[in-house]
């Protein structure tokens, strides 16, 4: 047995990676973009889930909706036990952790939380015993099941955004009472884009930056410059290939389909309540502020929303960008990509086109 301190993301992503076969998840709340760092790789491994998965925990954020999504997609199985505290992750019934930390981000890289590694088959048998007990005593999921709570979140988005509303009232009111964190070292860790592909600043980025609401504001064209520099080089290269890009009057825009990917605008209706005028949206697959209304039939997203002051801390947010990319994967991946309105195209180039002139000009 050996003892695992913080952060346990790598440590779980590893025993994950010794997995031929079954890879077994026992946690209350699961995050999309933990899922996807511990398991998004692309390995036949078959899933046995056993989480909460109850509405309260979709609704405040504790738990995504899209993970439980994915893991339908790749045949995983998925029971609820609405009691359930224990933290397990276990590989082809040889390698177990058993942790305090939950399949989220701040559960596996910003929470104080431990775990024990057990390694061979005879010392984890015990531990099996008692996970088979409860997946066999669970309610199992299907597609009907997640068809009807994406309904119901649907349905409750006025819920979500009053819940986000107190939560953000209760954080801040509670600033100068609570204790602090206690931190501890990260592991660096590579970061490599979706799509391999070298951005050149061409005359997209000119007309960005010359755009009448910034051309005075050289700080804030350069970062305007830089969060579309980011969304082209994260998106997938298949929406890669089918994003368009356009400067308006009132915004500039990324799209795919009739679904904004990435854009900024100047009034744009005000939701969630107290947007500002002035905002930059980000389509993303967690972490979101708001629900985008027009994907919850096929595949629940919704916006990260910053106003122009805060773009440079989005762009420099790798989590906040991994959870673009998916979200533009999945956007590809569904119906709602070929809903095209051709008036809508209307001052806008593929983004692949421009690139590549862009590119070619430069040489």
């Amino acid at each position: 047995m050996k003892v695992l301190f913080p952060p346990l993301a790598d440590e779980i992503r590893r025993l994950y990676e010794k997995a031929d076969s079954e890879f077994v998840v026992v946690t209350p709340w699961i995050k999309n973009g933990a899922l996807q760092y511990i398991l998004g790789q692309n390995r036949h491994v078959y899933y046995r889930v056993l989480t909460v998965g109850n509405l309260r925990d979709f609704l405040n954020g504790s738990s995504d909706i899209a993970a439980i999504e994915w893991l339908l997609q790749v045949g995983a199985d998925i029971r609820l036990v609405d009691n359930l505290h224990a933290k397990v992750y276990i590989a082809d019934h040889t390698t177990a952790i058993v942790t305090s930390a939950n399949l989220t981000q701040s559960g596996l890289e910003e929470n104080l939380e431990v775990g024990v590694l057990i390694d061979g088959e005879e010392e984890t048998k015990d531990l099996l015993n008692i996970v088979e007990e409860w997946f066999s005593k669970a309610r199992k999921i299907d597609a009907d099941w997640l068809r009807c709570m994406q309904h119901v979140l649907t349905a409750q988005r006025v819920t979500i955004d009053e819940l986000q509303q107190i939560e953000r009232k209760l954080r801040q009111a509670d600033d100068h009472l609570r204790g602090g964190k206690i931190t501890f070292p990260k592991p660096k860790r590579k970061v490599v884009s979706t799509a391999s592909r070298s951005i050149q600043k061409g005359d997209w980025a000119r007309k960005v930056e010359e755009w009448g609401y910034i051309k005075f504001n050289a700080e804030l064209a350069r970062e305007f410059v830089r969060f579309f520099e980011n969304a082209f080089q994260w998106l997938p290269e298949k929406t890669f290939k089918e994003a368009w890009f356009g400067i308006h009057s009132n915004r500039i825009s990324l799209t795919v389909g009739n679904i904004w990917l990435a854009s900024v605008w100047v009034g744009k209706p005000k939701r969630p309540a107290r947007t500002p005028e002035r905002t930059v949206w980000l389509l993303v697959d967690d972490l979101w502020d708001d629900l985008a209304d027009s994907t919850q039939k096929y595949t629940p997203l919704g916006w990260k929303i910053r106003s122009w002051e805060q773009i440079t801390e989005l762009n420099r947010s790798v989590d906040v960008w991994k959870s673009y990319a998916n979200a533009a994967e999945k956007i590809w991946a569904s119906p709602i990509a070929g809903l095209v309105i051709p008036k809508n195209l209307a001052n806008k180039q593929k983004v692949c086109d421009f690139i590549l002139r862009s590119t070619f000009h430069r040489l």
